[in-house]
């Protein structure tokens, strides 16, 4: 079952933070930096939370702060494969991976210390 696999997949992954991010990075052809969230990841997020897009950044080294500081990374197919955001913590970031499958696109989003699995259906 999916469920199962997922918890698999965290237990498998949880350690392995860097291995992963070298071989999502290994696939990384773009990237885009926004101050603030830019790219609707849930479907119709924005006019539910009324939130507005981010602007382009377009040098990162002159950002006082990486707080809120958004970098989408893409692939050959210009899939979205990590997203990083910046915390309020200076040069500390939320990262978050897709793996797309067939008919099925899996999330992986490293929170500080927690790394949480998800799944949603693009069919």
């Amino acid at each position: 079952m999916i469920p199962d696999k997922l918890k698999d997949d965290f237990n498998s992954l949880r350690n392995m933070f860097d291995e992963l991010k070298r071989e999502i990075d290994k696939n990384v052809v773009r990237e885009e930096n926004y101050k603030g969230e830019f790219y609707e990841i849930s479907p119709y997020s924005y006019q539910r939370n009324r939130f507005k897009q981010g602007k382009i950044v377009g040098n990162v080294t002159s950002l006082k702060t990486t707080n809120n500081l958004f970098t989408y990374y893409f692939d050959v197919k210009n899939q979205i494969i990590e997203i990083r955001e910046g915390l309020e913590l200076k040069n500390q970031f939320y990262y978050t991976f897709f793996i797309y499958e067939k008919e099925l696109t899996n999330y992986i989003k490293k929170c500080g210390k927690r790394v949480n699995i998800s799944e949603d259906c693009s069919c």
